[in-house]
């Protein structure tokens, strides 16, 4: 069997229940944690070492440099 996708979800306090839901429904993804603001997204990146970070909150996107696209 595959190793899962360990993902971590950024995306607001309020809205926070729906991605990591959607997400948590892929087959090939672990939901590891979810952050509400960018400070707690550094954290839990630092601990938890996702392979991939879901940010969407323009906090967490100011925090992770996310705000430009990648070429």
């Amino acid at each position: 069997m595959k190793e899962k996708l360990r993902l971590l979800v950024n995306d607001g306090y309020l809205a926070r229940g729906r991605p990591r839901e959607m997400f948590a429904e892929l087959p090939f993804v672990e939901v590891v944690g979810a952050t509400a603001n960018g400070d707690s997204t550094l954290g839990e990146i630092e601990s938890l070492a996702p392979d991939m970070n879901y940010a969407r909150s323009a906090d967490a996107r100011q925090k992770l440099d996310l705000n430009d696209p990648v070429d």
